[in-house]
């Protein structure tokens, strides 16, 4: 998980449980929690914008799909010749 992906749960878990008023987010943080629910609409309701960065946190959907990928293991690759091919591809 990136430090950005870590941050946005921090803040959307601080919002929903009121540790953190929406009105003292910066509008960087805004921008990072919009793109971690999926929302495009810099008006949306901060609650709502928490709770949906939550649940695709929950999810690995979205934003955060991309910190649950597992990493490539070449100890498991010589039952799949695809994945052969590709770490023979690696190796070269």
């Amino acid at each position: 998980m990136t430090s950005n992906q870590q941050r946005a749960v921090a803040m959307a878990q601080r919002i929903l449980d009121e540790w953190e008023a929406p009105h003292e987010v910066n509008d960087a943080d805004w921008s990072l929690l919009l793109l971690a629910a999926g929302l495009n609409n810099f008006r949306s309701l901060p609650l709502t914008v928490a709770a949906r960065v939550l649940d695709r946190y929950e999810r690995h959907a979205g934003y955060f799909a991309i910190a649950t990928r597992p990493r490539l293991d070449p100890s498991h690759a010589a039952h799949d010749r695809h994945s052969e091919a590709v770490f023979s591809w690696i190796r070269a």
